[in-house]
C-alpha cells in the first residue's frame, strides 16, 4: 500500500543533509556547496520515487517466544521489550526513498561527477531517515487519537534482533498483498540502498521513560530515546 502522496511535504532539515556530508550542524556552506546542495535537492524533488506502505500486525508472546501475525520472531529485545509493556498489536513500516536516486547516483560517479554523486547519495539517505521518521509519527498521531501509546520504532540489523529476522518482515508484507518496490537478498540486505524496515509497538498505558546508554548517541531524526520516550 503505497501512502506517499503529492500533498506530503516529507522535509530534509540541513543540519541532518550537512552531518550525512560531514559537516557540523552548525556548517555555514560556502557557494559551490549551497549550489550543490540546491541542485541535489531540486532533482531529488523532480525524479526521486520514494515509497512507504504500513503493515498491522497482530503480536503474541508464548512460551517466551514472540510472534508477529504467527510468525515466529526471535528477537530477545523486543520480546522483553513487548513483554514489559504488554504489546498486542505494532505496525511494520516498509520504506524507501526509490531506486532513481542509486541508478542517478552510478550514472554520475561513471561520468566522473562526483561531487553530484556524493551529495546525491547523502541528500537521498538524510531524505530516507526522514521519511521513516515523519512515518512513525504519523504513526503516533494516529495511535494517540485511539488512547494508544507507541514504542519507539526498531529494525532488524539493531542489537537485539539479528538482521536475517527481515526475510521474515518481508514475508509478512507480502502476505498482506502490498505491492511493494523493495527487495531481499540472500543475505537479508534490502534494495533499493536507502530502504528500511521498522516496526512499532502500541500499546496501553502511560509513556516509557526506560532510556538505554547504548541508544545515547542515537541520531535519528525520531529517536524517542534522547525524548526520554523509549
Amino acid at each position: 500500500m503505497r501512502i506517499l502522496k503529492q500533498d506530503v511535504n516529507i522535509t530534509v532539515p540541513d543540519e541532518h543533509f550537512f552531518r550525512r556530508l560531514g559537516y557540523p550542524s552548525s556548517y555555514d556552506p560556502p557557494e559551490h556547496v549551497e549550489v550543490l546542495m540546491v541542485w541535489t535537492k531540486d532533482w531529488f524533488a523532480n525524479h526521486a520515487n520514494p515509497w512507504v506502505g504500513f503493515t498491522e500486525l497482530d503480536i503474541r508472546i508464548a512460551d517466551e517466544k514472540l510472534f508477529f501475525n504467527n510468525t515466529p520472531i526471535y528477537s530477545p529485545k523486543l520480546l522483553k521489550r513487548y513483554q514489559k509493556h504488554k504489546v498486542q498489536k505494532a505496525i511494520l513500516i516498509a520504506s524507501t526513498a526509490g531506486d532513481q536516486a542509486d541508478i542517478k547516483c552510478k550514472e554520475l560517479w561513471d561520468e566522473d561527477i562526483t561531487d553530484q554523486s556524493f551529495f546525491l547519495d547523502a541528500y537521498t539517505a538524510s531524505f530516507a531517515e526522514a521519511l521513516v521518521s515523519f512515518s512513525a509519527q504519523a504513526i503516533k498521531d494516529w495511535a494517540a487519537k485511539k488512547g494508544l501509546q507507541t514504542l519507539s520504532r526498531y529494525s532488524p540489523g539493531y542489537p537485539g534482533w539479528p538482521l536475517e529476522e527481515q526475510q521474515k518482515l518481508m514475508q509478512l508484507t507480502k502476505n498482506q498483498h502490498i505491492s511493494t518496490p523493495i527487495q531481499i537478498n540472500e543475505s537479508s540486505i534490502l534494495s533499493p540502498q536507502k530502504s528500511q524496515i521498522s516496526v512499532l509497538g502500541l500499546y496501553v498505558g502511560e509513556p516509557s521513560k526506560d532510556v538505554e546508554p547504548a541508544c545515547q548517541t542515537c541520531s535519528l531524526l525520531d529517536c524517542a530515546c534522547l525524548k526520554k520516550n523509549h
